[in-house]
């Protein structure tokens, strides 16, 4: 269960990237 983790923190930080350049 490491690896969903991982993957799962991964997007986050893809997804906070993404929102905060397209704000």
């Amino acid at each position: 269960m490491v690896d969903i983790t991982n993957r799962q923190q991964a997007i986050w930080r893809l997804y906070s990237t993404y929102g905060i350049s397209h704000t």
